[in-house]
């Protein structure tokens, strides 16, 4: 049995998903006792003051603007950590999400961006798509495309909008894992970075 074997794949996705739950629910505690924390539309949020407050104004954004995203989001997402480095996709198994920080990312942004991150959760816990965990380029698509709708709903700028479509004809065919989220458009300002 090889291990492009659905099987097990889905054996081994299973096994860092659960290792990763316990990772980064241990290391979100953590956060929460050392940073302050909210809970808003039933999210926890934790991180600097001024993080919570770009969390909070990007849940407001999608609230407004986007509500049955914003649905989405709060079914598939219990807490959100802003700090300053990326955290495992493993994360998502149990809706706990990690974004890196950067006070130069505007809350539109961030509002697409858990979008996507409540995608792939819920690909994940509903679906039982283990493949999220490993990076599968085809369902990363899917997270990625809703992502880019949001943001062209929420007219978050055309070199972020550019940049995304860049991004989504780079991930390729599905049997290739996904590249990073997309680093600075060419020439476009550092706020318009994916917040991962």
């Amino acid at each position: 049995m090889t291990c492009s074997n659905v099987h097990c794949r889905r054996g081994y996705a299973w096994v860092v998903g659960s290792i990763g739950r316990a990772i980064a629910s241990s290391y979100f505690s953590d956060l929460q006792k050392r940073f302050s924390s909210r809970v808003t539309s039933g999210i926890v949020l934790v991180g600097l003051d001024d993080d919570i407050a770009v969390l909070s104004s990007s849940l407001q954004i999608m609230e407004e603007q986007c509500p049955a995203a914003f649905r989405v989001v709060c079914r598939y997402i219990r807490a959100v950590a802003m700090f300053d480095r990326p955290f495992p996709r493993a994360s998502l198994c149990n809706g706990v999400v990690f974004i890196r920080r950067d006070p130069r990312i505007p809350a539109t942004r961030v509002s697409a961006y858990l979008v996507r991150l409540a995608i792939q959760v819920r690909l994940y816990q509903q679906f039982k798509m283990y493949e999220v965990l490993l990076g599968d380029a085809h369902l990363m698509r899917l997270s990625y495309q809703k992502e880019l709708a949001i943001m062209i709903h929420l007219n978050c700028g055309e070199p972020l909008i550019s940049e995304q479509r860049a991004f989504i004809e780079r991930c390729g065919s599905k049997q290739n894992r996904p590249p990073n989220p997309p680093p600075a458009a060419a020439g476009a300002a550092p706020s318009q970075r994916s917040p991962t």
